[in-house]
């Protein structure tokens, strides 16, 4: 395979790169909304449920572009990518979509517990411990996608690194700056507090990896 032809698949990756970047930037302003407007966190929550498929989409799609060239290239890097990427972004949606669903579920009983005078009740601390568990498998979850997702990006990098040379100009150094900035994004993500900063890292590191589309 010629580097032509190597980066003409990539050029198709960076084609989906501003796709992602926008569906991440709009997640970002809902996820906003939703924390200044609690009345609206249904609406919000179902918002958020369209937009997290819409990105597991385009990820997976992308993710099948790089690893097409990595089975052409035999590359382990952009095979291991393909592989840690969709399983991270599959857990990390599967994970949100648990919490989003059951969390509003949870509050809503533990309302009802508290103003019916039942909160202290054996089996009100049941559900109290039920609903933390539960919580706290999609919070697992949610931590081993991000985990998958930082050794996805780190094995991206690691590829551009090591293959500057087969893309002119400054393709390959804005290639390698998004695939770290996107790590950097993964690794905010697995503080929860901090996942909106991890998630307008996202955001930056997909347009800056948008450069690969110059790559034919």
């Amino acid at each position: 395979m010629s580097n032509t032809d190597e980066n003409k698949i990539l050029a198709k990756f960076g084609l989906l790169c501003p796709i992602l970047a926008i569906l991440y930037f709009v997640f970002v302003v809902i996820s906003i909304i939703g924390a200044l407007s609690l009345h609206l966190l249904r609406l919000v929550l179902d918002i958020s449920f369209v937009l997290q498929m819409g990105i597991l989409a385009f990820i997976i799609v992308g993710a099948r572009i790089v690893g097409k060239a990595g089975s052409t290239l035999n590359n382990k890097n952009l095979l291991n990518f393909r592989t840690y990427i969709i399983i991270g972004s599959v857990l990390i949606t599967f994970g949100g979509h648990w919490l989003g669903i059951l969390y509003p579920i949870g509050i809503n009983i533990i309302e009802d517990r508290a103003t019916s005078g039942g909160a202290g009740t054996p089996e009100a601390i049941a559900v109290y411990i039920t609903w933390g568990i539960i919580i706290l498998i999609g919070l697992i979850i949610m931590i081993i996608g991000s985990v998958f997702n930082i050794i996805a990006w780190g094995r991206l990098k690691n590829f551009f690194d090591a293959n500057m040379v087969k893309f002119s100009g400054n393709i390959g150094e804005s290639a390698k700056k998004g695939a770290f900035v996107c790590q950097l994004g993964a690794i905010f993500s697995l503080t929860f507090f901090l996942s909106l900063v991890g998630n307008l890292l996202n955001v930056i590191g997909y347009l800056m990896l948008l450069k690969l589309k110059d790559a034919e």
